[in-house]
């Protein structure tokens, strides 16, 4: 009798009769019932979680942000949340709320404080006042005696208002901080424009008073020359002269000496008016550059100091929105960055000011020389008036000798005393000049340096658009975008689930199967038929029936349940070899132990429930029962159908189809040597202790 026969007439003896029929029918069921319903059930429950009650509570007044516009963050979160719809979300009081939670009316309750939205607006009041922010809270309340998942995707979605609004606060500060250096960037640029108008100015002021320095200069010379001769002749004169003649030559060289220094020093007093004007001018300007420099080193100061504070506030606060450590040492690093380069500009215009202050101070003192000058030209202008007109008095008394001695020495005297008067200014004038040149060559340099040194350091402050700094600042608040690349996807959670539920579908079904199949025919037993013949008659015709159950199953799957997997046909295959080998591990236990052996088949069902990786990664499981995992077939029966139903590699799926081959063929080859040791009847085999 062939294995062939064999299942064949099995399968008639279970046929037999309208009963028996329908018990092959509903057998032939029972992985449907599993598998179909339990992924039916399961095919999208996230899909159909705006049928779980959730309360809203929603408390909070509102706040005025430093702009002067209304912020009420709970109010539209609340708006958010209803319009989503994730939820069936009915808005409540607090106390309903935590009642219905409790009572199960609601599965959880989110609050929104009444303070919400003032502490979202402190962020900002922080960064701009350096008062300390506040964080905003968000109340969920559940409660797992109503059901355990709820809380985990009610936590889901509070982290979720968290993130989003976390990204907002952090974006609005962060514009702030952008904002204000572009302030400092302007002022910075402002300053270093009036650098540059300082030094355009001192530079021609410098080269007004190196022609008055060289004018001076010339006219002390002079001076100088007349009072010597002005000395000898007045000597002379007293003396009494030894000829008129010499008295008359030395008159008339000392009166055309006298006209050419009145023709020179005719332009001096308009020039020494400019000189005072241009100086009083250089010195207001140069207060001025130094009052400015002061106020930029002083604003500088306060804005590092306010730019110290407002950087902890906005690291704190970005570290307890939930910002990532790593995130947060990023932005903390920018800002440092920034500082540094604003605190290397403001020691430079710390120290500009100071030379500035020291250069005022000079061109003050210079121009009150120059006005000294100017007050003491007319006495200049009259002592040489006066001894031109000594001069040609002497002349005249120089003819009229014998007769006005008298008269020629008082004029020398007169003479003399006016050009030392004279000569005094002069020196004066000059030495004035040359400070004045000096302090102005001085002024030049250290404007420009000062205009050099403000326009390298606005190369180092941020000065964005309104776009950029939007942009700029939205990253800062959110530096990092996770892009999530699915090579493989199913189509919704019961997808997911479907190699798992399919492979205990097709267990369980033929775990069943063998409370209605014998698994050795007695008759061919005592026909002394081959081990081997037994096994494979034994085991073809619940494999057949298996080979059933998988088709009805896998039918319903993509017909009613919608499923398309990437390979239909290896999928409806793989099925049934699963279903195939586990009837024939089935079949041996039962084959070997009767009884016990069908009891260990549910024991191994249980192993194999805890141990396949089918929801969560096999990695999570308890390490006791790794080695299960890599022992039972059920994982690799898993792993085959994920492959095929989601489009991974095939090379995957022929590795599984090798490893269920080979436990089959194992689990046959010990069934027939079961059937070989069932040839011989025992006391325990015709009379059993257990029998189901």
């Amino acid at each position: 009798m062939s294995a062939v026969r064999l299942a064949v007439s099995e399968l008639r003896r279970l046929t037999i009769g309208r009963m028996p029929k329908l018990v092959v029918l509903a057998l032939a069921a029972v992985p449907l019932l599993y598998g179909g319903l339990y992924l039916y059930a399961n095919s999208d429950p996230y899909g159909r979680l705006g049928g779980v009650p959730a309360a809203l509570v929603v408390d909070d007044a509102g706040a005025m942000t430093p702009d002067g516009s209304l912020l009420q963050a709970g109010a539209r979160v609340g708006a958010e949340l209803i319009s989503d719809g994730t939820f069936d979300w009915k808005r409540t009081t607090a106390e309903a709320a935590e009642a219905g939670v409790r009572d199960g009316e609601f599965d959880f309750a989110l609050r929104i404080p009444a303070d919400f939205s003032a502490a979202l607006v402190s962020t900002t009041e922080a960064v701009e006042s350096g008062s300390a922010p506040r964080q905003g809270t968000i109340v969920l309340t559940t409660n797992d005696a109503n059901n355990y998942v709820v809380h985990t995707i009610a936590a889901q979605v509070a982290t979720r208002i968290q993130s989003s609004l976390s990204r907002e606060v952090g974006s609005r500060a962060a514009e702030r901080f952008l904002l204000g250096f572009q302030h400092i960037y302007q002022s910075t640029s402002q300053a270093a424009d009036g650098a540059d108008r300082l030094a355009t100015g001192a530079g021609q002021a410098h080269s007004g008073a190196e022609h008055l320095a060289d004018s001076s200069a010339a006219l002390a010379g002079g001076g100088s020359d007349l009072l010597s001769a002005a000395r000898d002749l007045a000597a002379a004169a007293l003396a009494g002269g030894d000829s008129a003649r010499t008295l008359a030559a030395g008159v008339d060289d000392l009166s055309g000496g006298l006209n050419r220094l009145r023709t020179t020093s005719a332009g001096l007093p308009s020039r020494t008016t400019t000189l005072a004007d241009g100086a009083a001018s250089v010195a207001a300007g140069a207060r001025e550059a130094a009052t400015a420099a002061g106020g930029i080193s002083a604003s500088g100061a306060a804005t590092l100091s306010g730019l110290d504070a407002d950087a902890d506030a906005l690291t704190g606060r970005l570290s307890s929105l939930g910002v990532p450590g790593d995130e947060v040492a990023e932005i903390s690093a920018r800002l440092a960055e920034a500082r540094t380069s604003l605190s290397t500009s403001h020691a430079t215009v710390a120290a500009l000011a100071t030379r500035l202050d020291s250069l005022a101070l000079g061109a003050e003192q210079t121009a009150a020389g120059a006005t000294a000058l100017k007050a003491a030209l007319p006495t200049l202008a009259s002592g040489i008036d006066s001894a031109a007109a000594g001069a040609a008095g002497l002349h005249t008394g120089a003819s009229q000798v014998a007769a006005g001695g008298t008269k020629v020495s008082d004029g020398a005297i007169a003479l003399r005393d006016g050009l030392a008067t004279s000569a005094t200014g002069a020196a004066k004038i000059a030495d004035g000049s040359a400070t004045l040149e000096q302090g102005l060559g001085t002024l030049t340099t250290d404007a420009k340096s000062l205009a050099a040194g403000l326009r390298s350091g606005l190369a180092e402050i941020p000065n964005l658009d309104a776009p950029a700094r939007t942009a700029a600042a939205g990253t800062i608040a959110d530096p990092v975008d996770v892009r999530t690349v699915r090579q493989n996807e199913a189509a919704n959670y019961g997808a997911g689930l479907a190699p798992f539920f399919l492979s205990l579908a097709a267990w369980i079904g033929g775990y069943v199967l063998f409370l209605l199949v014998r698994p050795l025919s007695n008759r061919a037993m005592a026909a002394n038929q081959s081990g081997l013949r037994i096994a494979l008659g034994g085991w073809l015709a619940p494999a057949l029936l298996g080979a059933a159950q998988m088709g009805l199953l896998f039918a319903v799957v993509m017909l009613a349940l919608d499923f398309r997997p990437a390979h239909p046909a290896g999928m409806a295959a793989f099925m049934m070899l699963a279903s195939a080998t586990f009837i024939a591990i089935i079949h041996m236990l039962n084959a070997w132990l009767g009884a016990v052996g069908q009891f260990l088949g549910l024991v191994l069902m249980v192993l194999q429930l805890v141990s396949a990786g089918g929801t969560f990664p096999w990695q999570t499981i308890p390490a006791p029962l790794h080695g299960l995992h890599h022992v039972l077939p059920m994982s690799y029966s898993v792993d085959g159908l994920r492959h095929l139903m989601y489009g991974g590699d095939l090379m995957a799926v022929g590795r599984a189809s090798s490893i269920l081959v080979t436990y089959l063929a194992a689990a046959l080859l010990l069934t027939a040597l079961g059937a070989r040791r069932h040839r011989v009847w025992t006391v325990a085999r015709i009379k059993p202790e257990v029998v189901l």
